[in-house]
This record gives structure tokens, sequence and C-alpha cells, in this order.
């Protein structure tokens, strides 16, 4: 059941990291973007990646814990 609790307090954690990182774009990213297509990688966007992927992980590990470890089926 810890594992649940981590995988929610990673998602917690990820949204707000996106909520942040989507906050200080600024207008000539968003002018750069919208010509060429492609974002400047930043620290807070490698931070979000790997964020994202940790949350991904932990969700796929806590539906296999839940379906073959619970006890409830």
């Amino acid at each position: 059941m810890t594992i649940v609790k981590i995988t929610i307090i990673a998602w917690v954690i990820t949204l707000v990291v996106r909520f942040f990182v989507s906050a200080n774009i600024s207008k000539s990213d968003l002018m750069h973007y919208s010509l060429t297509g492609k974002l400047k990688i930043t620290p807070g966007r490698v931070i979000l990646g790997l964020l994202t992927t940790v949350s991904i992980g932990l969700t796929v590990a806590s539906i296999i814990w839940f379906l073959f470890f619970s006890g409830v089926i």
C-alpha cells in the first residue's frame, strides 16, 4: 500500500512542477515554438520529463501490485 501513496505524491509533485514550468514560458519562447515547433530544453523541462517518467512507472507498478498482490481479486 505504500507504493500507492508514493505514486500519489509523485503525481502531485509532477503536476506542481508542470504548472511552474508552463508558467515560466516567455512570449519569445512561445513565438519561437510557433515558428519552429521546438522548445528549448531547460532544467525545469528535464526535471518534468523525469518526474513524468517516474510517475508513469510507479502507476504501472501500483496496478501490478493491485492485480497480483493485494488479495482483493
